[in-house]
């Protein structure tokens, strides 16, 4: 109905375009033409190396005028990215309605959605009041019959999911001073993606943006120091994030942590203590003859035990 109503609307323009300017002959020193830009919007995250978005046109009836370098009654123009382009003149001699479609393939980008809307251009060539012929066009989108004032096609990328990290630090269940520890990220593989350091008793890790669907398994762990006054929490959490796509098109993510086997819920946090004197397992007594051998050892213990003392001490006071 929408189509034979579009129809009949084509024809009743031409008449009344043709009892408008009378019925002169057809002679023109030069024949008219016609050009047609078209518009590729893009939004979205945008893939590192443009897309060529390939916009064809096609004559409804086969000898309508068409671009130079037409190929089986249809012209492929490209548009590199978003932009504006113009397909090639079509010149027309004669006078009549021509009807042409305008649509555009879809890419290959799996990321990628792409307009499908078809463009219906009709083409009016009448005679001219002073001579020669003239030309008013109209664009309709395919179901409407309103008038299109351009070819615009609306393109877009899937928006990726992005995750990120974060972690509590503590040192004797207090906040450490800045920089102190350092933390790792790594993959299933085992690869380190990120170190970062701790500010206070905060460690956050730079957002990680997925742009596929499946699940991805994340490590999170302390680099283990070399202070020997320190124990240094050993944990291991494993982050697993499934990622899926929402009724949008766009890539969302869920996460669900791991500690030793089991599901951990809140914020993965990681507790150091300074070494105390009771965390010193004392040495087997000496036999004969070896006392002067261990005098070093014990001297350093002796020195060791002072230290944490000492470090008790400062916290009483």
């Amino acid at each position: 109905m929408r189509k034979s109503l579009k129809r009949l609307t084509t024809l009743l323009i031409f008449m009344i375009l043709c009892l408008t300017i009378g019925s002169t002959a057809v002679k023109a020193a030069e024949n008219p033409k016609l050009e047609l830009d078209v518009t590729v919007n893009l939004s979205g995250i945008l893939p590192p190396e443009p897309e060529d978005f390939l916009i064809k046109l096609e004559a409804d009836e086969v000898g309508n005028p068409m671009p130079e370098g037409t190929l089986n009654g249809v012209y492929t123009m490209a548009i590199t990215g978003a932009g504006t382009e113009a397909f090639p003149e079509m010149t027309f001699s004669k006078v009549g309605i021509y009807n042409y479609r305008i649509w555009q393939q879809p890419g290959l980008d799996p990321n990628g959605y792409y307009d499908t809307t078809i463009y219906h251009l009709n083409v009016f060539v009448t005679n001219a009041p002073g001579g020669g012929l003239e030309i008013t066009s109209l664009l309709y989108k395919d179901d409407e019959t309103d008038k299109s004032p351009d070819v615009i096609f609306e393109n877009r990328y899937a928006n990726p999911a992005v995750v990120s990290f974060t972690a509590r630090k503590l040192l004797d269940e207090r906040t450490p001073t800045d920089n102190q520890f350092t933390f790792m990220l790594t993959n299933s593989e085992g690869t380190v993606l990120q170190t970062k350091r701790n500010l206070g008793d905060e460690v956050s890790f730079d957002e990680i943006s997925i742009r596929e669907s499946g699940t991805k398994v994340y490590y999170l762990s302390e680099d283990k120091g070399s202070d020997p006054f320190i124990f240094y929490d050993s944990s291991v959490y494993k982050i697993t994030v499934n990622v899926s796509k929402d009724s949008a098109g766009d890539y969302i993510a869920s996460a669900t942590t791991e500690l030793a086997g089991q599901i951990y819920s809140g914020i993965p946090i990681f507790k150091n203590r300074t070494l105390e004197i009771e965390d010193v397992e004392p040495l087997p007594l000496p036999r004969t003859g070896e006392a002067k051998s261990m005098l070093p050892v014990i001297g350093v213990i002796l020195l060791l035990g002072g230290v944490t003392l000492n470090l008790k001490r400062r916290k009483t006071h």
